[in-house]
């Protein structure tokens, strides 16, 4: 008759549901934070536009630069940093993807649009100048 020891792996055993689902949640919480702020840039720059009547100023430029960083980041912390967590924590099956290549070019293309709108500043003053 072959019995269980009751140690350290038992509790570990126990342990491991918890932990899968406090790295779940946690996850869960950084990719809500970091889609709130990519709502809270989309807000900032509808606010300009209904004010200034323009799409074109600064203020505007930086929140779609800081919208394509934060869809990077987005994409990073969903394909690489909490796989890498399970994957500390014991608990992973080792399906971690380093890069979301889609995501990561969604967030560049975003980025080059703020150099877009920078440009279109810079046009839209020199409109309001000759005027």
């Amino acid at each position: 008759d072959l019995r269980m020891s009751r140690g350290l792996g038992d509790v570990y055993k126990r342990q491991v549901p918890k932990t899968v689902f406090l790295i779940g949640f946690a996850e869960r919480i950084v990719l809500v934070i970091v889609a709130i702020g990519i709502f809270w840039c989309l807000r900032v720059i509808f606010r300009n536009i209904d004010r200034s009547e323009s799409p074109f100023c600064e203020k505007n430029v930086r929140m779609i630069f800081w919208i394509g960083i934060l869809v990077i980041v987005y994409a990073h912390v969903k394909c690489l940093l909490f796989p890498v967590l399970y994957l500390l924590a014991g608990v992973g099956g080792g399906n971690l993807t380093v890069v979301n290549p889609a995501a990561v070019g969604l967030g560049l293309l975003i980025i080059s649009l703020s150099y877009i709108f920078e440009y279109g500043v810079t046009l839209q003053r020199e409109s309001d100048e000759t005027l």
